[in-house]
């Protein structure tokens, strides 16, 4: 019975470690995707990647020269489409599911017709849209969510157009289902 346990959590550090190292492939290739094409090494400082314990989070900035969205609304720009469509080219290629977060900043004005959580999940489902539209298969998106102005990149500038954002998650594999055996 011990050998058997101690097999299981060899095999489920195994697949943690691979799971890790395709995450770290997926972050060198969209840097490299990016890299490669003149018109987005303006947009580098405006992709950030990092792994966390839920997996690898690609957020897109936005620029006060050349936001993603036009103000106040969903309705992205061409540039924007076409760095998520760059972004989900690499997606494609793992096959983690992706989880999409739209963030708004607080200059957003709440009115009875628009408020920055609608706003913010409506960029979101917009974004998921080029991405399923770019070749992601719609089962491989686990949640789209709107959190509005809730959380900040920058909390000490609420306003700052760097708060706006849209991210992506590449969902490490449910490691409950991996480790919580009877």
């Amino acid at each position: 019975l011990t050998s058997s346990t101690e097999n299981e959590d060899s095999e489920n550090v195994e697949a943690r470690e691979r799971e890790q190292e395709n995450l770290e492939r997926a972050q060198a290739a969209l840097r490299l995707a990016v890299e490669k094409r003149d018109q987005f090494r303006d947009f580098q400082d405006n992709l950030l990647m990092e792994n966390t314990p839920e997996g690898l989070r690609i957020q897109l900035i936005d620029q006060e020269r050349n936001p993603m969205f036009k103000p106040g609304s969903a309705i992205m720009s061409a540039y924007s489409e076409a760095v998520l469509e760059i972004v989900t080219s690499i997606l494609v290629k793992f096959p983690n599911n992706s989880a999409i977060t739209g963030h708004t900043n607080a200059s957003v004005q709440e009115n009875a017709s628009s408020s920055s959580w609608a706003l913010s999940g409506h960029r979101a489902n917009a974004a998921r849209r080029i991405i399923v539209g770019s070749g992601l298969p719609p089962e491989r998106i686990s949640a789209v969510t709107g959190k509005a102005d809730s959380e900040h990149l920058y909390p000490k500038e609420p306003e700052s157009p760097r708060n706006r954002r849209i991210s992506l998650l590449l969902v490490r594999a449910n490691e409950a289902t991996t480790e919580a055996k009877p």
